[in-house]
């Protein structure tokens, strides 16, 4: 890394944690927004089928028993309150199956309630003409009940339980997936979290000694320099400013030890001069003695 200068060391740390952080983020709305969709579903259409399925299969259960009670009865009123209960609850069920209808978009329940609608025509028929011969007498319609018509309505009444089962179990597969984004989601964020924090630790610490090793040398080349240790090694690597500081050093202990090395020559040769002239002295005292 010593090749990039600080700056750009620093905002590529920096622009590259921002980078996983918006990743993140991303992320995160992304699967909010899917468990978000997939409760909306759950919670509205595919609860409103479960609802209507079950209301259905039990009106239409209520309505059987009515039925097998109005063939029982006796009492001229008790008959008229059961009659009057069928037609209602004929008239609920129907605007249950026009209120399911719409909401079904999978092809087998749709071919479940076709089937159970088809039913649910051929058991009425049969219930309407059973009835019918209560009011003539003489007529035996109890074996046409345990012939026919039981028959029909248990074949009505599985094939509305079977659209009931059917709706339940899109239901929990819409609970099973919302939990599933949901643990997903979770997943995504944690590992995303560690990752952002790996990333960022590994490029603070590779950052910080591309900074701190190379002002660390510099300081070292430093203080050897104010002790006078001209002939310190400095190893300079990369263009950095950490490098470029480096290389200013090693230019300012060359002029140095070059200047030094002036001063000795002319030391030397200041006492050279002054030996001569100690000799001349000398010299000339004795001669002026003799």
């Amino acid at each position: 890394m010593s090749g990039i200068s600080i700056g750009i060391r620093l905002v590529l740390a920096f622009g590259l944690i921002l980078a996983v952080t918006a990743m993140l983020a991303t992320l995160g709305v992304t699967r909010i927004g899917a468990l978000n969709d997939a409760s909306s579903r759950m919670a509205g259409a595919q609860v409103e089928q479960v609802v209507l399925a079950t209301q259905w299969e039990g009106e239409a259960g209520v309505n059987l028993v009515r039925a097998l009670a109005f063939m029982k009865a006796t009492d001229a009123a008790h008959i008229a309150s059961l009659k009057k209960q069928i037609e209602a609850t004929d008239a609920d069920i129907e605007q249950i199956q026009n209120k399911l209808a719409p909401l079904i978009d999978d092809k087998q329940v749709k071919d479940l309630m076709a089937q159970a609608a088809t039913l649910r025509a051929t058991y009425r028929a049969l219930r309407v003409d059973i009835l019918k011969l209560k009011d003539q007498a003489g007529q035996d319609y109890n074996g046409r009940i345990e012939r026919e018509l039981m028959p029909a309505a248990q074949a009505y009444l599985s094939s509305v339980e079977a659209v009931a089962t059917r709706a339940q179990a899109a239901l929990e597969s819409a609970q099973a997936q919302t939990a599933q984004v949901g643990r997903s989601g979770q997943w995504i964020l944690g590992l995303g979290a560690v990752v952002a924090a790996v990333l960022g630790i590994g490029f603070a610490v590779l950052t910080t000694r591309s900074i701190t090793r190379p002002l660390g040398e510099a300081v070292k080349v430093a203080e050897a320099t104010a002790r006078g240790e001209l002939s310190r090694s400095i190893d300079v690597q990369g263009r950095d400013e950490c490098a470029q500081l480096l290389t200013a050093l090693s230019a300012m202990q060359s002029s140095l030890s070059r200047t030094v090395g002036s001063v000795r020559q002319c030391a030397l040769g200041v006492s050279t001069a002054s030996v001569e002239i100690a000799q001349g002295n000398s010299d000339l005292s004795a001669r002026t003695e003799s």
